[in-house]
């Protein structure tokens, strides 16, 4: 394993990270709320 990365690029990489999971749990939580009988 290469730790030879950049700080830069991972301090860049957090922020995208964040969000591509926080965008993935928006989706699975309203994917599990619209099954959900009313």
């Amino acid at each position: 394993m290469e730790t030879t990365m950049p700080r830069d690029t991972v301090i860049a990489m957090i922020p995208i990270l964040l969000m591509f999971g926080f965008f993935a749990a928006a989706m699975i939580w309203a994917d599990i709320y619209s099954r959900k009988p009313r």
